[in-house]
C-alpha cells in the first residue's frame, strides 16, 4: 500500500505575558560602619532602620537624630577619607529605592545632635520617604499574596456551631 504522508501543521507561538520583577540588590557592605540618625517625623524610626540593615549585612552604631531639621527625602553621607564609604553609600541608595536620595560628602562636624557619628563612615538622614517602610517596601518587591487553605467542610461546621443529622 502507497504510503501517503501529510504536511507537519504548526501552531502559531504562543505569547506568554512576562512579568518583571525587581531583582534583588546586592548590597555592598564591607568597610563602613553605618549611622542611622532620624531626620523624619517618626518617631523610633531610626532605630528600626538600622535594625533592617543589620539583618541584610550592614554593620550599623548606634542611632541617632540628625542635627539639620526634618527631612521629606533621605539623603546619604559618607566619608571621603574612607575608601569603602562611597561604595557602601551607593548600596544603600539603592536598598532604599534610589529615587531622589542624594548621597554627598559627610561635613565635619557631622550633622549628628551629639557632634558624634560614633566612628561610622556613612551616615544616613532617614527622610519622611523611608520612614517605618521595609527594604522589600523600598524596592518595589511585593511578597507574594498570603492565602489560607480551604476550610473544610468538618472544620465549617465546627466553626458555626451546627450539626448533621442523619435523614
Amino acid at each position: 500500500a502507497p504510503v501517503v504522508t501529510q504536511p507537519l501543521v504548526t501552531a502559531p507561538p504562543i505569547t506568554v505575558p512576562t512579568v518583571t520583577t525587581p531583582a534583588p540588590v546586592a548590597y555592598v557592605t564591607a568597610g563602613a560602619n553605618v549611622m542611622v540618625t532620624n531626620a523624619s517625623r517618626v518617631d523610633g524610626g531610626a532605630g528600626r532602620l538600622s535594625e533592617r540593615l543589620a539583618v541584610v549585612g550592614f554593620t550599623v552604631v548606634t542611632p541617632g537624630n540628625y542635627a539639620l531639621g526634618k527631612l521629606d527625602v533621605t539623603k546619604i553621607y559618607y566619608d571621603a577619607a574612607n575608601p569603602s564609604a562611597r561604595a557602601v553609600a551607593d548600596s544603600l541608595k539603592a536598598a532604599f529605592g534610589g529615587g531622589a536620595i542624594e548621597v554627598l560628602e559627610l561635613p565635619v562636624p557631622p550633622p549628628v545632635d551629639t557632634g558624634d557619628a560614633l566612628g561610622a563612615g556613612v551616615l544616613v538622614a532617614m527622610g519622611n520617604d523611608i520612614a517605618d517602610k521595609t527594604l522589600d517596601e523600598l524596592q518595589g518587591i511585593t511578597p507574594p499574596p498570603t492565602t489560607s487553605p480551604p476550610a473544610t467542610s468538618a472544620r465549617w461546621l465546627e466553626a458555626t456551631g451546627l450539626q448533621l443529622r442523619p435523614a
